[in-house]
C-alpha cells in the first residue's frame, strides 16, 4: 500500500442537509471519476467515467471526447438491459495489479443494485466492460439505493484469507422515508462473478450495540458479509477504511432528498451528521481512538452543528503530535470519535482514487 497516498489525502465528501420541510433541495451534478485504460492497441490514457442517465460514458480526460458508453439502448456501445437506474456518484474503480490500468470498477444504482465489472485492458470499447450486477440489496417496492461510492480495501481473514470488503451506506432514493442500511460485502480477487447474486438473505445482521456481534458464522464460505441497521438516516458519503477500522458519516435526517434530484445529480444542503467506527474484520463497534474495547458510545457520535453544503471530511494532524494519529474533520469541526491510525504499514494494495 501507498501509505502517503492512502493515508494521508484521504477524504470524504459529504452531501447535502435537511430542507425545510416540503423545500426542495439544491442539487449538484455528480462527479467524475478518473481511470487510466487502454483500448485495443491504442496507448494508454486518462480519461473521465461519469453516471449518463441511466448508463455510463466515458471521455477522453483532456478533449472531452467520448470513448465508450453503457447503457439499456442499442445506441451504446455495450447495452445492458437492466441498466434502468442512474447511478449518480455511486462509482469506484481500482487496480488489480501492476501495469497502471484500473481492473475493476463497482456502481451502485438507485434502486440498491451494486454492479461489478472487470475492466478489460486492451479491448475494443465493445467488450471493455465484463460483468453484471453482483448484489441486489434494495426493496422490492423501491426506495432504497446507493448514493455514494463503495469503499474497497483488502482484509485478511480467518479460515477464508484474502478479501475484498466492499463497504457501502444506502440511501432514500424515493418519496417516502425507508429503513437504511451499512454494508460490509466480501469479494474476491476472481474475475469472474459468483454464480448466487448477493441479497441480504447471505449477510449477517450487525447488532454492535450488544458486543461482540453475532459472528458465529464468520470465517466461512456462508458468511458473504454484514449489514447494520440506520433507520431512517441515510449515508450519502463514501467510507473511509484505515488500519483494519471503517470510518462512515450518516445523515441525521429521515427526509428523502435524493428523489428530488435527478440521475445525475446529488442533494446539497447543510447537514446534520455523526459518524460510526466499526471493526472491517466483523462489524464490531471500536473505541474511539481505535482500542478494542466496546463502547456503546462509539456508534452514531453526532456532531454539534450542521455543515455547509459540499464540505470536505479531511484527514489532519491530531493535536497529540506526529504519532501516526489523526483526526477526521468537517469544515473545521472534529467528528467526535474519528482518529485514525496513519502509520506506515506493508501491504499489497493500493487506493488510487486518493493519490
Amino acid at each position: 500500500m501507498s501509505s502517503r497516498a492512502c493515508l494521508l489525502a484521504a477524504s470524504l465528501l459529504l452531501p447535502a442537509a435537511t430542507p425545510a420541510l416540503g423545500a426542495a433541495p439544491d442539487c449538484r451534478p455528480a462527479r467524475a471519476i478518473e481511470l487510466m485504460v487502454r483500448f485495443a492497441d491504442q496507448p494508454p490514457q486518462r480519461a473521465l467515467l461519469r453516471s449518463s442517465g441511466t448508463g455510463l460514458a466515458l471521455e477522453d480526460s483532456r478533449g472531452g471526447a467520448q470513448l465508450w458508453s453503457a447503457g439499456p439502448d442499442a445506441g451504446a456501445f455495450q447495452r445492458f438491459g437492466e441498466m434502468t437506474a442512474g447511478f449518480g456518484e455511486s462509482l469506484f474503480a481500482i487496480h488489480l495489479d501492476t501495469d497502471g490500468l484500473h481492473d475493476r470498477l463497482y456502481a451502485g444504482d438507485r434502486t440498491g443494485r451494486l454492479w461489478r465489472f472487470e475492466l478489460a485492458a486492451g479491448a475494443r470499447p465493445e467488450h471493455w466492460l465484463r460483468g453484471g450486477i453482483w448484489a441486489d440489496l434494495g426493496l422490492a417496492e423501491g426506495g432504497r439505493g446507493f448514493i455514494a461510492a463503495p469503499d474497497v480495501a483488502l482484509v485478511n481473514l480467518p479460515g477464508t484469507g484474502t478479501r475484498l470488503n466492499v463497504a457501502l451506506g444506502s440511501a432514500t432514493t424515493g418519496e417516502f422515508p425507508v429503513e437504511n442500511r451499512f454494508y460490509f460485502l466480501r469479494d474476491t480477487l476472481a474475475a469472474q462473478l459468483p454464480p448466487q447474486l448477493l441479497t441480504e438473505a447471505d449477510l449477517l445482521p450487525l447488532s454492535p450495540l450488544r458486543a461482540p456481534p453475532d459472528i458465529s458464522r464468520a470465517g466461512t464460505d456462508e458468511v458473504r458479509g454484514y449489514y447494520l441497521l440506520l433507520g431512517h438516516a441515510q449515508v450519502f458519503a463514501p467510507a473511509l477504511t484505515l488500519a483494519g477500522r471503517t470510518h462512515f458519516t450518516v445523515v441525521e435526517t429521515a427526509q428523502p432528498l435524493a428523489v428530488h434530484c435527478a440521475d445525475g445529480s446529488i442533494p446539497t444542503r447543510p447537514v446534520a451528521l455523526s459518524v460510526t467506527i466499526l471493526r472491517t474484520a466483523d462489524g464490531a463497534a471500536t473505541g474511539s481512538n481505535g482500542e478494542e474495547q466496546h463502547d456503546p458510545r462509539d456508534l452514531r457520535r453526532s456532531l454539534p452543528r450542521a455543515l455547509p453544503a459540499d464540505t470536505r471530511v479531511d484527514v489532519a494532524p491530531s493535536v497529540t503530535g506526529d504519532n501516526g494519529q489523526r483526526r477526521c474533520e468537517a469544515g473545521g469541526e472534529p467528528l467526535p470519535g474519528c482518529m485514525l491510525d496513519t502509520a506506515p504499514r506493508p501491504a499489497g494494495w493500493r487506493r488510487e482514487d486518493v493519490d
